[in-house]
């Protein structure tokens, strides 16, 4: 992960990496908040050792070189993806507009696969057993599934569709501050992608979240316990409010109204 993200960090508007997390070869807490899309991937590219490299489809042996992604780079795109996003003011919903063009005459067994992602991803201790803590670019949720949008056989140059997604965004997320919106064409015959557009994360000028929760047992004989939850500031100015809703299993929830002070990251 880190020789790819210097490799993505040293491209900018050469490449869009996007990442599924996997059920094996151990725990995986994010594979877990979402299992259908990259089982669906894994099945798809008949994926059976991670981690692994698809460059516009094509499987790589290892992670692709700078000399690799500049000639892939330099292959012309038949399309051209203009993508853009928007959250519903209480930041429940997302709203996505993908403005796909063709740049020539082009024919195939084409999808439009449209992600929500993570940017980055970050964990106090390592989630799995491989000692990583930091995440990029994960792969939240395919819209409307992983098997994507059809799109039209035939294109001639110069047509031009737009798409919308008007969806709840998935409540697994770990901050809504790093989410963006990844789309890309890809032929199914061949597996090829043939171009791919980026949104990037609108961080929020207030926002609060929930980063833990402890003392809550499995199971336990008496009717009483104390659970612990730490509130966090994950906006850019200072957080004085929030209202904590919280339920015991599946009962009726209840909310906590929480007054204070707590800067950014506080």
């Amino acid at each position: 992960n880190a020789t790819l993200k210097t490799l993505v960090n040293g491209n900018p508007g050469k490449v869009i990496d996007l990442k599924y997390q996997v059920s094996w070869p151990g725990y995986d807490p994010m594979y877990l908040e979402n299992t259908a899309d990259p089982t669906a991937r894994v099945n798809y590219y008949g994926t059976t050792g991670v981690p692994e490299t698809q460059m516009d489809g094509t499987k790589m042996t290892t992670i692709p070189t700078q000399t690799q992604l500049n000639t892939e780079y330099a292959v012309t795109s038949p399309f051209t993806i203009n993508v853009s996003h928007t959250m519903a003011s209480d930041y429940d919903s997302i709203y996505i507009t993908v403005v796909v063009t063709a740049t020539e005459a082009i024919s195939g067994t084409l999808k439009l696969r449209t992600s929500i992602i993570e940017k980055q991803i970050l964990y106090d201790t390592p989630p799995g057993s491989n000692g990583e803590t930091e995440f990029n670019n994960v792969c939240r949720k395919f819209l409307p599934n992983a098997a994507g949008t059809t799109l039209a056989t035939s294109w001639t140059n110069g047509q031009t569709e737009t798409f919308t997604f008007n969806v709840p965004l998935p409540t697994y997320l770990h901050d809504i501050n790093q989410v963006g919106v990844i789309c890309f064409i890809q032929d199914d015959a061949t597996k090829n992608v043939k171009q791919a557009g980026y949104s990037a994360p609108q961080p929020l000028v207030l926002d609060g979240a929930i980063t833990s929760l402890t003392n809550v047992p499995l199971m336990q004989c008496t009717s009483t316990f104390d659970p612990t939850c730490v509130l966090k500031n994950i906006g850019s100015v200072a957080l004085t409010s929030a209202t904590i809703s919280y339920k015991i299993d599946n009962g009726t929830p209840s909310t906590f109204a929480w007054t204070g002070n707590l800067s950014q990251n506080q």
